[in-house]
């Protein structure tokens, strides 16, 4: 625990109050009290979140500390680990966390903390990572701030989670169907909700482009414990890359980048930034907005 301790923040219990909309309360007692759902997600190896991981680990160095938020059962804390010998993860949930050192997923170093208010000193870590989090916050513009607050002075933060505004996606759950594929869990079950979801991403994704402030949009998330949650059905934002680097460069973060990243040895890619190293197409730097995933990098 000496490299927890050394970055602790003393301040006091997280503020639970958030949007009105939403039963912040109800959402923190799921997590933090639902055996079946860290069950659920201690199943997957480590082999399952390396795809995830595996593109940042380029742009991160070998001993620079690493923050994993919101890092469930601790499989992607253990990836960073092995590659940069310096991570240590963070959790809302006890027992996401327990799961994960009892099927020995992580053997890192973690916390419990609550991502809207992070229990950790002000330019503390070197890098924050945070995979298919983000989705699951009910106040994205105060968990950002709070991991920008986290992050050293030209410190790098990585984004990675699904973009539910996808309208890339929509046009491929509409494709399947129509090949007499299975929908896509809840999203786009049926045909018209597969037609209804693709009409709602495109009107979302217009509107965020042309509007220059961030939009976020929250959904109440299905919290029935009496089955499985799963498939993101427990989505609290819809979430959208065109929020997050908005938001991020309104609270002064000096650099945001949003493609699918690269490796700089592939040909016929450009640099985002002199230095940076991350390199992406051309077609990437246009399509970003409309692309399944949402890869985010941020430099402080």
């Amino acid at each position: 625990m000496g490299l927890l301790q050394s970055i602790l923040s003393v301040e006091n219990e997280p503020e639970t109050r958030g949007p009105t909309n939403l039963d912040r309360d109800a959402i923190r007692t799921f997590y933090k009290e639902s055996e079946d759902y860290a069950s659920h997600f201690a199943d997957y190896g480590l082999d399952h979140h390396r795809g995830a991981v595996n593109p940042i680990l380029r742009w991160l160095k070998p001993g620079q500390l690493v923050l994993d938020v919101g890092c469930g059962c601790g499989q992607t804390t253990e990836i960073l680990s092995e590659h940069l010998g310096n991570a240590f993860g963070c959790d809302l949930s006890l027992k996401m966390l327990r799961e994960g050192k009892t099927r020995g997923l992580c053997n890192q170093p973690t916390a419990v903390g609550d991502v809207i208010r992070l229990p950790f000193r002000t330019e503390s870590v070197d890098a924050i990572t945070s995979f298919e989090m983000i989705e699951h916050v009910p106040d994205i513009p105060a968990a950002l701030r709070e991991m920008v607050r986290v992050l050293k002075s030209g410190g790098l933060l990585y984004i990675h989670a699904p973009n539910t505004t996808s309208v890339f996606d929509s046009i491929r759950d509409i494709r399947d169907l129509k090949r007499g594929g299975k929908g896509r869990n809840w999203l786009a079950e049926t045909m018209t909700q597969a037609k209804r979801r693709l009409w709602r991403n495109v009107g979302l994704t217009i509107r965020k482009l042309l509007w220059p402030k961030p939009s976020f949009v929250y959904v109440r998330p299905d919290l029935d414990t009496e089955g499985f949650v799963g498939g993101d059905r427990d989505l609290v934002y819809y979430s959208s890359p065109i929020d997050i680097v908005r938001e991020l460069k309104r609270i002064g973060v000096r650099s945001v980048y949003a493609h699918r990243l690269r490796s700089p040895e592939q040909r016929g890619m450009s640099p985002l930034a002199p230095g940076s190293g991350i390199k992406t197409s051309l077609l990437t730097r246009l399509t970003w907005p409309f692309e399944s995933g949402i890869q985010i990098v941020a430099i402080k």
